[in-house]
């Protein structure tokens, strides 16, 4: 006959592993779904880790923008209206936004998708090596699901 105690051992230790488990797997999820960017942006040999994103108001139809940041400060901006697709860096912590021009760039890729008639939510991928402002811009980034 089984003593009380291991009996309590052969419920319980299943159970606080059966626990533990859905307990990982709703912070992995939770994790997975508030890392909507990734990806890298390298200027003048300083790398950034892009962590986020943001949905950004673009005037017009057609027109889809997003901020993609690394520790809470703007990296780059990517924008796609009527003119065309635009690129910003935002110099460290100064807010001002350097422009990129697609003829200074070597490679230039860069994608948007949104799975709605309005534009919602918005995301996409760019991959570029740029000259400008005296400087080099290398990045790969991914956004998805970017929010106001």
């Amino acid at each position: 006959m089984a003593e009380p105690r291991d009996t309590l051992k052969v419920i319980a230790i299943p159970r606080l592993m059966f626990a533990a488990l859905v307990i990982f797997g709703v912070w992995y999820a939770a994790r997975q779904r508030n890392r909507p960017g990734f990806g890298t942006v390298i200027v003048d040999g300083t790398p950034f880790v892009i962590d986020g994103c943001k949905k950004v108001p673009v005037a017009g139809p057609d027109s889809i923008g997003a901020d993609v940041r690394a520790s809470g400060r703007n990296v780059l901006r990517l924008v796609r209206d009527e003119q065309g697709v635009q690129l910003w860096i935002y110099s460290k912590g100064s807010g001002v936004a350097i422009p990129v021009d697609k003829r200074d760039c070597s490679q230039w890729d860069v994608n948007f998708f949104s799975e709605t008639a309005d534009l919602n939510p918005v995301g996409g991928d760019a991959t570029f090596t740029c000259a400008t402002g005296g400087g080099k811009i290398d990045g790969t980034v991914f956004f998805e699901h970017c929010r106001p």
